[in-house]
């Protein structure tokens, strides 16, 4: 299995399906549709939450992004969403649906892959009435209890390859209760088979990774924030460094990336074991958008490049290094740039921490774009 695109297909296997612009239309129509309970022909404020409310579930955003996801939808600011302005959030919202099927698919694979090499051919059944054989066999009065060091040796002899990071986090599960250096591997046994081969999935997962590019990105990027190497970092410190990366991601698109994390009894995420997931979220919402854009057909010639070019010309002109929200909306809507084009380059083209955009950002993101969005207008409001 390959994260990659267009990769790890092997014989077999099943392909991922592409999604026709038709499909994709037909779901935005259906969401809507769903949500409009009325049949008003559009969200009103609280049609628009139950509709965001439902998504939490799933992709984990706060409840005060909700307001926010409404602001950038609702683009004449009259308080309701209608079909038109629903479009690109919709977009959204299927592809982090393709992005987690797709997420599924591939952890499906790896796990598949894990139990084969775990299991050499036995069943889950005889897998477990082994272990537990060979733990009998290291208890020699037969008290159902064996030592720190008679447990490591115990799993090392199964020839697993299993190393001290695996070893210490098996003994993890089986904590020493009364701490008297032993432990109770009848409590262990009948969950050993799920911890091995989590174990397994995580070491498959993690080779892979090592070859590429962006999740040795990730890694370095969230190790620098680990201070104390603990492997473990808050959500909300991944968010703001996953933001601050400029991966092009928008705020919706990362919090897809983030619901794919696992928070343990601490509330924070083990990163190491939240990148493979997230490589291929990220790569899954590239491919949706790159496979939709093939699709789609370029009716947006070079003479509207140029003049767009122009418009954002004027529109930048004397602006310095950096511009605030209000100055580069304000500087954008007088060069008259269509005003949902304007929503969404705000929402769309990075900022600073500070929360500043840079001219020369703007520049290359901008058409792009808004391209996409003329696109989009003709394929799917036709």
């Amino acid at each position: 299995m390959c994260v990659c695109e267009g990769e790890g297909e092997g014989e077999g296997e099943e392909k991922s399906k592409v999604w026709s612009i038709a499909e994709v239309k037909a779901m935005i129509e259906g969401l809507f549709q769903a949500y409009d309970k009325d049949g008003s022909g559009y969200l009103d404020k609280s049609e628009f939450k139950e509709l965001m409310h439902s998504l939490q579930k799933k992709l984990a955003f706060p409840e005060d992004e909700v307001l926010r996801f409404l602001a950038e939808a609702d683009m004449d600011q009259n308080g309701k969403v209608d079909y038109k302005e629903f479009i690109p959030l919709a977009m959204q919202i299927v592809e982090a649906m393709y992005a987690k099927g797709e997420t599924e698919r591939e952890m499906q694979v790896a796990e598949k892959e894990a139990e084969e090499f775990l299991v050499h051919g036995m069943t889950k059944e005889e897998l477990t009435e082994t272990i537990m054989t060979m733990f009998k066999e290291f208890d020699k009065d037969g008290k159902g209890f064996v030592s720190r060091s008679e447990f490591i040796d115990t799993m090392c002899s199964m020839e697993l390859g299993l190393n001290r990071r695996e070893l210490n986090a098996l003994l993890f599960q089986v904590v020493d209760q009364d701490n008297d250096g032993t432990i109770n591997y009848n409590e262990f046994v009948p969950f050993a088979y799920d911890m091995l081969r989590k174990l397994a999935t995580l070491r498959l997962l993690e080779n892979e990774m090592k070859q590429d590019e962006l999740a040795q990105f990730l890694k370095d990027l969230f190790e620098s924030r680990d201070t104390e190497m603990s492997g473990m970092l808050d959500p909300d410190d991944m968010i703001d460094l996953i933001h601050s990366a400029k991966l092009g991601l928008t705020r919706f698109q990362i919090y897809t990336v983030m619901s794919e994390a696992t928070l343990e009894p601490d509330g924070r995420v083990s990163h190491g074991d939240f990148i493979p997931r997230a490589v291929v979220v990220i790569r899954s919402m590239l491919s949706f958008e790159n496979s939709v854009r093939a699709q789609e057909v370029d009716s947006i010639g070079d003479e509207a490049a140029a003049a767009f070019a122009s418009q954002l010309e004027q529109a930048l002109d004397g602006c310095g290094e950096e511009l605030s929200a209000k100055e580069l909306s304000d500087r954008l809507t007088d060069s008259a740039i269509d005003e949902r084009e304007v929503k969404t380059l705000l929402t769309a083209c990075p900022r600073t921490s500070e929360g500043q955009y840079v001219c020369v950002d703007v520049k290359k993101t901008a058409w792009p774009v808004v391209k996409q969005v003329r696109l989009h207008k003709k394929h799917f409001q036709s």
